[in-house]
């Protein structure tokens, strides 16, 4: 370890040792590296090692790394701006530095590899199928050297590729799926396994490609998502979340298609808003804490019942269009979500300004709520499982009741008209909670019953201004 972070270090990058998490250990700064004597400490605790995005000790040029998630999708973007010998171009040169990271789909494969370089057995989580850890697609990354007057500012996002620039990429170490990360060279048109100490310090590309493949990334729906994102978005390293292993129940989850429903199929300024559904309840199954695997449950029910809505309206073509469609909106939010760790999940907030309009519409079109808020609260409550704003009912006070209910001396009632007597009672007349209940008053003094409809006020958190 203590060797090939060395080698790192002299080639000028920003090494950041990780634990077995891919979590950095201790703190790090994308625009300046650590001193090599404290680096040298942290790794005695470090099972990886990565490096950032921008810093490199180079006076004219710093770093980007391209994050490739979706191979497919990337490899296409790649071949648009670097065209068809971009294999050659990015990771074909004795200074590349480009590498194989966790196998596909991500998240879903666990593999058993004891040292590097070993073909081990992999099973998928999901279907109990197991290959070859060979026979199976892995995520890549590519490091690259620019103009330091041509960084952005920040690391870019697309489900396809994440070109990093305030991050950081691991490159060394064993992945959290099991497999080690590997460095590649495309030699005689092959990948080709490397060790690490043949890297280099990546290929320089010019400012005019960088700014071709920025305008590709940010076409992306993920990308138009995270910038939807107020400053309550944060990544799960920001929040400092756990690991999530909470499961959602089958009340709850139908509770939640039951919500979305209604809203599926509306449109606002022309357009749906299926990813803002999908990527906001995402977000706030993670933030709650929510398994991998419930939160798909959910995005597949979502998904499956708005199919299910729109048989026998569209043609087959058109069907077959909104499928893949569907499909392309879970890889974009719910895998998105679970697997980036610098997703920027959106808060609360965030939630409410992207959907309230859609809720509103949905509300004048006859979806049975008094208002968003209580469409969120509903929300809430399925995912987080309890009621996430402070609710005050009206005070009944004695005044009141002196008005309505006369106090008598020496009530005297015949036995059977005990058989009558109403009871004290609150029914709610409103769902999933309680914004209006049916309510009876009564006191001792008094053979009398005081009916009436009581409202709960509800309290929402100011808004701060943007």
């Amino acid at each position: 370890m203590t060797d090939v972070a060395l080698h790192l270090y002299s080639l000028g990058f920003n090494v950041i040792p990780v634990n077995e998490q891919k979590r950095p250990i201790g703190t790090w700064n994308a625009d300046k590296r650590l001193e090599w004597r404290e680096l040298k400490r942290r790794l005695a605790r470090a099972s990886g090692l990565a490096i950032t995005g921008r810093y490199l000790e180079d006076e004219s040029y710093g770093v980007i790394v391209l994050d490739l998630d979706d191979v497919d999708a990337a490899f296409e973007i790649l071949r648009n701006v670097f065209g068809e010998q971009w294999q050659v171009r990015l990771c074909g040169q004795e200074w590349s530095f480009c590498g194989l990271t966790g196998p596909r789909p991500k998240g879903e494969v666990k593999c058993n590899c004891d040292v590097p370089d070993q073909d081990c057995e992999c099973v998928n989580t999901e279907t109990g199928e197991r290959r070859k850890l060979s026979e199976l697609q892995r995520g890549m990354y590519a490091v690259a050297r620019v103009l330091k007057s041509c960084l952005p500012r920040g690391t870019i996002r697309s489900d396809a590729i994440e070109l990093m620039v305030s991050n950081y990429e691991v490159v060394f170490g064993k992945h959290p799926a099991g497999v080690y990360y590997q460095p590649i060279r495309f030699v005689n048109g092959r990948w080709t396994p490397i060790g690490i100490e043949d890297v280099g310090q990546g290929e320089v590309i010019n400012c005019d490609e960088l700014k071709a493949l920025i305008t590709l990334l940010k076409q992306s729906p993920v990308y138009t998502l995270e910038e939807l994102g107020g400053e309550d978005a944060k990544t799960v390293a920001e929040l400092n979340l756990p690991e999530p292993i909470k499961e959602l129940s089958e009340d709850a989850i139908n509770r939640i298609v039951d919500l979305v429903r209604p809203i599926w199929w509306l449109e606002i300024n022309g357009k749906h808003v299926h990813d803002l559904i999908l990527f906001g309840l995402s977000c706030l199954m993670r933030r709650a804490g929510i398994s991998h695997e419930s939160a798909k449950r959910v995005i597949e029910a979502i998904i499956n019942t708005s199919i299910q809505d729109i048989m026998g309206k569209v043609d087959p073509i058109t069907l077959q269009r909104l499928e893949r469609d569907e499909q392309r909106h879970f890889r974009e939010t719910v895998d998105y979500v679970y697997s980036k760790p610098t997703a920027k999940l959106w808060g609360r907030k965030s939630f409410e300004e992207a959907l309230s309009p859609a809720i509103q519409k949905a509300i004048e079109q006859g979806l049975s709520f008094s208002s968003p808020d209580e469409w969120f609260d509903a929300v809430y409550g399925a995912i987080f499982g309890k009621k996430t704003r402070r609710e005050t009912t009206e005070v009944v006070t004695e005044e009141v009741l002196d008005e309505y209910l006369p106090r008598e001396e020496g009530i005297n009632v015949p036995p059977w008209a005990k058989a009558f007597e109403i009871p004290r009672l609150e029914y709610c007349l409103s769902r999933p909670f309680c914004s209006k209940a049916l309510v009876t008053y009564t006191r001792e003094d008094s053979q009398y019953v005081v009916i009436a409809i009581k409202s709960l006020i509800r309290v929402r958190r100011p808004r701060r201004k943007r």
